[in-house]
């Protein structure tokens, strides 16, 4: 469980008391605006002392190579606290078993998910398919450039004459474009 979860698993039995002593639907609006409150002050002071803080823990915690996952974890944190506060809402309308239609836009939601993420990687194939193959033929000619004796520059062969000049060889001398390998 998280912060916020606790948060409103603590406060879920007043809510429960509210709706089953009858109150009104103004009632139901200020305990829920004030609970929502609680929960966004205490978790805005959490985000709040990451966002100053964090970058110095994931660094120390992660190593200074992933000290990019601070900006991913800023950017991920705030939407889900605004969700936690929402929460209560849902808490409520759980009290007053009106949970249905909630319930019914969460798993289309989650069925949407799914269905856009299984288009969303299939295009990711499509497009990466076709560059991590040319970077591979071109990693395979590097190489063959290199096993030639000449040297790879501006993704073209090169040979270098005895004073030092570069001119473009020609790619059949050192590969073979039918095997795509060296000759």
């Amino acid at each position: 469980k998280t912060l916020g979860s606790h948060f409103t698993s603590v406060l879920m039995p007043g809510l429960v008391k509210l709706v089953e002593s009858g109150a009104d639907s103004k009632t139901y609006e200020k305990e829920m605006i004030r609970i929502s409150r609680i929960v966004f002050m205490a978790l805005s002071l959490v985000w709040v002392v990451f966002a100053v803080n964090g970058q110095d823990f994931v660094v120390l915690w992660a190593g200074v190579e992933n000290s990019k996952a601070y900006y991913v974890a800023l950017v991920l944190m705030f939407p889900q606290m605004m969700s936690y506060v929402q929460g209560v809402g849902f808490q409520l309308l759980q009290a007053m078993a009106k949970h249905k239609i909630p319930s019914m836009i969460t798993s289309v939601s989650a069925i949407l998910n799914i269905v856009i993420t299984i288009i969303l990687i299939g295009v990711i194939v499509a497009v990466a398919t076709p560059i991590i193959n040319s970077m591979m033929t071109n990693t395979a000619k590097r190489t063959c450039c290199q096993n030639y004796g000449a040297v790879w520059e501006e993704n073209q062969c090169k040979t270098v004459s005895s004073t030092g000049t570069k001119a473009a060889l020609n790619e059949s001398a050192y590969w073979d474009s039918n095997t795509k390998s060296c000759k």
